[in-house]
């Protein structure tokens, strides 16, 4: 969820806690490589309640992953977006685990989608685990 009239940066300064302002500066900076949304003149502007459904998803997982936590859950953070939003979200997803080596737990139920983006997937169909894959 969003704080719908707040702008960008003022949504991204909730998630950020209680940061210094250097700091927040600096995992902006970094956020702003990997979100399109986040330019330096939508941040001030741009109020979370006008953007898009894909636009919206962006500023969620900004605002999850803005603190570096280590272990992520996400649960289907791809359900109504397009799949060029979906697969957008999903290389972000990537670069972060890859570049702060957290762990990210991804419910899905786009299957092919989930299974490129993690090392290990499980199926589960009424509540047990069906099959479990590790991909190499």
């Amino acid at each position: 969820p969003v704080f719908p009239q707040l702008s960008l940066k003022e949504n991204l300064q909730i998630a950020s806690g209680k940061l210094k302002r250097n700091e927040f500066e600096k995992r902006l900076d970094k956020l702003k490589q990997f979100f399109p949304l986040l330019t330096d003149t939508s941040l001030d502007v741009m109020q979370a309640g006008s953007l898009s459904g894909g636009e919206r998803t962006q500023l969620c997982v900004a605002m999850s992953i803005f603190r570096e936590p280590e272990f992520l859950v996400l649960d289907e953070p791809f359900a109504g977006l397009s799949p060029a939003n979906a697969r957008l979200i999903l290389n972000i997803l990537d670069e972060y685990q890859k570049s702060t080596k957290a762990t990210v737990l991804l419910i899905a139920q786009d299957r092919q989608m989930a299974s490129d983006f993690s090392l290990m997937h499980y199926i589960i169909r009424d509540g047990k685990i069906q099959q479990d894959h590790v991909n190499k």
